[in-house]
């Protein structure tokens, strides 16, 4: 049996639901009977976020710049009518949202990251910086959905 993460005596714990905290031998928490989770769930969880973030920040990086690349070959070195095609403006208007929605993904990679390195940390989660990272997700793809009724319009 893997003692590593069997819940140690005065182990922090805490909901994940509700965000009570407690050092007390708990299973389920008194206020929503939530499963509580212990210290050494919450850092290995942290490192699987970690990871996770990375993976986004590397793979949204090589996106990223195949982006750039592609922009700026269509708009400078491509043939006649591709440097058209590209200069109309739903293209404009689809690489703006393409460019919003990696660098969305990009920066919820890092805060990701932020989040999973405090939880390894400290053994806790750091709500304030989660709802920073689904601010940023929800904002992202708001700007995105306006781009698109802008293209709409714009056609």
């Amino acid at each position: 049996m893997n003692t590593e993460l069997e819940p140690k005596q005065n182990e922090y714990r805490d909901c994940p639901k509700c965000g009570f905290e407690t050092f007390d031998e708990l299973s389920n928490c008194p206020k929503c009977s939530t499963q509580l989770q212990t210290e050494s769930k919450i850092r290995t969880a942290g490192s699987i976020q970690t990871a996770g973030g990375w993976m986004l920040v590397i793979f949204m990086s090589f996106v990223g710049i195949g982006l750039a690349a592609m922009f700026n070959y269509s708009k400078y070195h491509a043939e006649a009518k591709t440097r058209h095609n590209f200069s109309q403006p739903e293209a404009s208007f689809m690489m703006l949202g393409a460019f919003v929605l990696v660098f969305t993904i990009l920066i919820s990679g890092v805060a990701f990251i932020a989040t999973g390195r405090y939880a390894i940390k400290h053994g806790r989660r750091n709500r304030q910086m989660i709802k920073i990272a689904v601010w940023v997700i929800c904002s992202g793809l708001t700007i995105l959905a306006l781009i698109k009724g802008l293209s709409v319009l714009v056609d």
